[in-house]
């Protein structure tokens, strides 16, 4: 038998538990379908990628490096995620391209991954993407909407396929809500309903969120809910996190030490609700059959909302107080019913989200790797 060898190349070892999260979906989900696959994974801090997920990882911005694995490996996988996008810098999309055309150029097959798609606003990167992207194996997308905007650009001739985050493929039987009140335990949150909270910074943002939250979260407190500020990114996510947190007092907590993907998976576990940012704090909320609150910053997380039944209570474009906190308390008041409302979905995602891996496995079978 041989034994295949996957290069897995994304956001990975920035401190970002989502994309933690999505790598751990993907490597689990390959797994699956062929139990002796090895992956590797290109890293920003390949150590603590190596000691996280117990694989090979190596120095993503090391050219020679980069080229050096590809040689070896027998697939690229561009792994989860908005990859694409040109909002905070078009460096991105230099970045991934290029690792693409490097395994092109080795004739590996590429394989982009349960994708968001964009934003992309430059004619420049709508072009590379199209030349790049309309050589590859078979891209997989997160929703219906990233398939679309793929299409608008033009890239339709690899297979295009309507998929789900690879986050919803982790097997949850290994999370422990005991552990995760043990860690809320250490930071001396009470033993009350707990609602945790992600929140980002959006410079761009065109209502005070912020005080919104706030707002909101008072309410929460006032019927006796404990909030817990669980950043994502770290350090990233501690400035917002502490700034709403100082109007709500003693009966707000920040979690202040970085917590690994694993940590965050159990916190989760043992909260009673979550309101989200990030977008990684309602798929894991979904994915543990916990109550959850949307506030948007990008069309991903209305597109996942919508598909798993997630009530969305504004945008950082769009957003009252009265409307956030409705949508708040009614979901703190209703916790049966909203658990309830997310359990079609999200099971439909989770198939969705293995058949990324599926493919992924057929194609490298194809090439002789079985």
């Amino acid at each position: 038998m041989i034994v295949a060898t996957i290069l897995i190349a994304g956001y990975y070892g920035f401190h970002n538990a989502g994309d933690d999260a999505v790598l751990h979906g993907i490597i689990t989900s390959l797994r699956r379908y062929d139990p002796t696959v090895h992956c590797r994974v290109l890293s920003n801090q390949p150590r603590h990628t190596r000691a996280l997920f117990r694989i090979p990882a190596y120095d993503r911005w090391n050219p020679w490096t980069i080229i050096r694995q590809l040689k070896k490996a027998d697939m690229l996988v561009m792994g989860g995620g908005g990859l694409l996008q040109d909002v905070t810098s078009p460096r991105s999309i230099l970045y991934y391209l290029g690792v693409v055309q490097m395994a092109k150029w080795l004739d590996k097959p590429v394989v982009f991954y349960a994708q968001g798609f964009g934003p992309v606003r430059r004619p420049l990167s709508k072009w590379l993407i199209r030349r790049t992207l309309n050589d590859i194996d078979l891209i997989t997308v997160r929703d219906e909407g990233s398939r679309d905007d793929f299409l608008r650009t033009g890239v339709t001739r690899p297979p295009l396929l309507v998929t789900a985050d690879p986050a919803m493929a982790i097997d949850t039987s290994l999370v422990d809500a005991e552990m995760g009140r043990a860690i809320l335990e250490r930071h001396r949150v009470p033993a009350s309903r707990v609602a945790v909270v992600s929140v980002r910074e959006w410079p761009t943002a065109k209502v005070p969120y912020k005080r919104i939250f706030a707002e909101g979260l008072k309410r929460l407190i006032e019927g006796g809910w404990h909030v817990v500020f669980l950043p994502m990114q770290h350090p990233k996510d501690l400035r917002p996190s502490r700034e709403i947190a100082r109007h709500l007092g003693p009966a707000a907590t920040v979690i202040e030490t970085p917590l690994t993907v694993f940590d965050i998976l159990n916190v989760i576990k043992a909260a009673d609700m979550v309101v989200g940012m990030r977008l990684h704090s309602l798929i894991l909320a979904a994915l543990l059959s916990v109550p959850a609150v949307a506030f948007s910053y990008d069309q991903k997380i209305e597109r996942f909302s919508r598909r798993v039944g997630i009530p969305c209570a504004g945008s950082t474009q769009a957003a009252d107080e009265e409307t956030f906190i409705h949508t708040l308390l009614s979901c703190s008041e209703h916790l049966d019913e909203a658990r309830a409302a997310m359990i079609p979905g999200t099971q439909q995602m989770q198939q969705l989200a293995l058949e990324s891996a599926r493919r992924t496995i057929e194609i490298l079978h194809s090439r002789g790797k079985a």
